[in-house]
């Protein structure tokens, strides 16, 4: 913000939203065949900022919280568990608190009343539907099973570290130059992300591979979500996306920029047909209706679910890139925010995520990392800088500048 946060009227907001949005003012609680959200009455969890993003509750937690509400000198953040909701989802109700937030901190009350009215029962039904149900289609085929990824080397972090590296630009320059490369805002970063990855795989390749003149074994690829909210005419804030994904096949030869931007334009724009989107809207549903999973208790569950992640989530793709878009308040609250940034999800197993979010004519590129070398960063900052695009650097590693 462009100001220190007010305590007393973030708290005050913090225990509004509990009743704006009470199907989100929940717990996570353990059952015998299933984990299930319980609501919990009060405010949500207001908490004083670590600076540990992301960071693990401790094991011995009963009930977790599922979102929770830091506060630190000038910055609001809001962690989300997927459980409760997905990026957009978190973006409403992130809105929603800075728009109630500094109508308190303004004495605006009428418009703060008007923000958290509890919902009525339409309001509520349309927020809280399990939207892959209502579009399940049972007859459609399974999405192709993928190859493992390409995965970037190298010492992670232990424990809790999580170095958060954002890069705050100029959306009007970012767009100008994209558009000059014949592609949108998405396409542009993911192809200096790809050409950042692309570096990475040719120097990680084994001493005999670099002299035999052979390309690494796996492809590289960025898994995109993508959000099925307007594409399908719901307004849930449960999760609602599928997600698909952008290859680069360095065994075929390494890419120039140019025919990086390209290639992602188009594998974008083929995955981005929503008669292909609906598989995978039925292969998210499709487990729960087996009627044999439905039997398997939850702690069994829990290890078959890590393992099957670990076998054909994360191991089939290089990185992911989330693009929140802009935030949705009214130029009244983005005027008063400096920056918004949106922090990925740690992962030991493709080590570097990276985000998009936009506030006014701030775009903010987020990297969050489990990896100890800060290349990628590095050589996606370097590739925008050579194509004339300059920002401000915001780590929590080290200095800012």
């Amino acid at each position: 913000m462009d100001r220190p946060v007010v305590l007393a009227a973030l708290r005050d907001s913090a225990a509004s939203l509990a009743v704006r949005f009470p199907y989100m003012r929940v717990v996570l609680k353990r059952g015998v065949f299933w984990h299930y959200l319980e609501e919990r009455r009060g405010p949500f969890p207001l908490e004083a900022d670590l600076g540990v993003p992301c960071a693990r509750f401790p094991a011995v937690r009963r009930d977790p919280e599922v979102i929770r509400i830091f506060a630190r000198g000038n910055r609001i953040a809001v962690e989300f568990s997927h459980i409760v909701t997905d990026g957009v989802g978190g973006r409403r109700f992130f809105a929603v608190l800075l728009e109630d937030y500094l109508a308190r901190v303004d004495g605006r009350r009428e418009g703060s009343d008007r923000l958290v009215a509890p919902p009525d029962d339409r309001t509520r039904t349309a927020e809280t539907e399990f939207a892959y149900r209502r579009f399940y289609a049972p007859d459609l085929p399974r999405p192709p099973r993928l190859s493992r990824a390409w995965h970037q080397p190298g010492v992670r972090l232990r424990g809790t570290d999580y170095r958060v590296t954002t890069l705050v630009y100029s959306l009007s320059e970012i767009r100008g130059r994209a558009s000059r490369a014949g592609v949108n805002v998405t396409e542009y970063i993911i192809a200096h992300h790809l050409v950042a990855l692309q570096a990475a795989a040719m120097e990680a390749r084994s001493p005999r591979r670099r002299r035999r003149g052979l390309a690494p074994r796996r492809p590289i690829r960025i898994l995109v979500p993508v959000d099925l909210r307007a594409l399908e005419g719901s307004s849930t804030v449960r999760n609602f996306f599928v997600f698909v994904m952008v290859e680069l096949d360095v065994r075929l030869g390494t890419y120039e920029f140019a025919e990086i931007t390209q290639k992602v334009h188009h594998q974008l724009r083929t995955e981005l047909d929503l008669r292909s989107l609906r598989r995978h809207v039925t292969r998210n549903v499709r487990p729960e209706r087996n009627a044999l999973v439905r039997l398997i208790p939850v702690r069994i569950k829990d290890i078959i679910l890590r393992a099957a992640h670990r076998r054909s989530g994360e191991a089939a793709n290089t990185t992911s890139f989330s693009n929140l878009m802009a935030l949705p308040v009214p130029e009244a609250v983005a005027r008063h925010v400096r920056h918004v940034a949106f922090v990925p999800l740690p992962s030991a197993v493709t080590g570097v995520n990276a985000t998009l979010f936009s506030v006014g004519d701030a775009i903010s590129l987020t990297f969050g990392s489990k990896l100890a070398d800060a290349a990628i960063e590095r050589r996606v900052a370097q590739g925008l800088a050579a194509a004339g695009i300059r920002g401000r650097v915001i780590t929590n590693w080290g200095v800012q500048r």
